[in-house]
């Protein structure tokens, strides 16, 4: 589960263990990190300006992060 930010600069990549991952879209390096649920996120998406992430679980949890770079 992943989702590229509308500027293409970033990837959130959604883990089976709950943590969110911001990366570089171009060479992978992490920038930042967040727990967000206790486990299996299965959604994991940018607002069409790039400054929240929206995450859900296979449980109907859903989750809003501020992001700013």
């Amino acid at each position: 589960m992943y989702s590229i930010d509308s500027k293409e600069k970033v990837i959130a990549l959604g883990c089976n263990d709950g943590i969110v991952k911001i990366v570089d879209a171009f060479n992978g390096t992490p920038i930042k990190i967040y727990q967000v649920l206790k486990k299996n996120v299965v959604c994991v998406r940018f607002n069409p300006t790039g400054s929240f992430i929206a995450v859900c679980n296979n449980k109907g949890e859903v989750r809003v992060i501020a992001y700013s770079e």
